[in-house]
């Protein structure tokens, strides 16, 4: 996959064979990622469905050091350095009519056009026609509800039948809304599913929010997820 407009910033090995009208599901820590629910659908999704590493963004173009630093490891008999990264996964679902891409990582610090330019160029490649981006928001909402998402969508079909809400929001965003946008710009079947956490509890994971948007990823998706897991950790994070 060549991507543009600087070669080496985004680095793609494309899976021997080719993903079946994949669907990317987009998450980001930091801003667009309150209680942590956003970013821990990814890596439930990418654990239950064993998601294979394909891809990365090289950090050094897209990151401030000093607002997202990178991890010293110094407890183990070698010591590490992790860098801030964005992953790009492929998962296989044979028991879909489609395969999925995952991507997580950082939210940028700079040069977010080049950086979502890169994204959707990569993505387009893979063959990616319906793009989902996940996000949470510290909201007035009291842990013991059920999470009703606010969705934002290119198509109201691709959200029909689920409890959600239109979103009521004028005011800065973050890079999960500007993909969201700019995906649908090219034609990308584009859906953002916002998960609201308890503004109290924000510095556990909100499991309630995570079943929600797991939920959510499968309906728009059409890709069955369990979520047994995930409800008993929202009852655990409810109690």
């Amino acid at each position: 996959v060549t991507m543009h407009p600087m070669p080496g910033m985004l680095s793609i090995t494309p899976p021997d064979q080719p993903l079946r009208d994949p669907a990317v599901i987009v998450a980001f820590r930091g801003w667009n990622d309150a209680a942590s629910a956003a970013s821990t659908t990814i890596a439930t999704i990418a654990e239950q469905r064993n998601a294979e590493q394909i891809g990365t963004v090289d950090p050094e173009e897209f990151y401030d050091f000093q607002v997202t630093r990178p991890i010293i490891d110094l407890t183990g008999p070698e010591h590490t350095l992790t860098w801030p990264e964005v992953e790009i996964m492929a998962v296989r679902c044979p028991d879909a009519d489609r395969d999925l891409v995952l991507v997580v990582g950082g939210e940028p610090s700079m040069r977010w056009p080049t950086f979502c330019k890169l994204l959707l160029d990569a993505l387009e490649a893979l063959g990616v026609r319906r793009f989902v981006t996940l996000g949470a928001l510290l909201a007035d909402v009291p842990h013991t509800r059920d999470v009703t998402l606010t969705v934002m969508t290119t198509q109201e079909g691709l959200v029909e039948g689920m409890d959600t809400r239109p979103p009521g929001y004028r005011g800065p965003t973050g890079i999960v809304g500007v993909l969201h946008l700019l995906a649908a710009e090219p034609g990308f079947d584009a859906v953002s599913l916002w998960a609201p956490t308890s503004h109290y509890a924000a510095g556990v994971v909100n499991h309630k929010a995570e079943l929600a948007l797991v939920e959510g990823v499968s309906a728009v998706t059409g890709v069955p997820l369990d979520t047994t897991q995930v409800r008993a950790d929202a009852r655990e994070f409810e109690e």
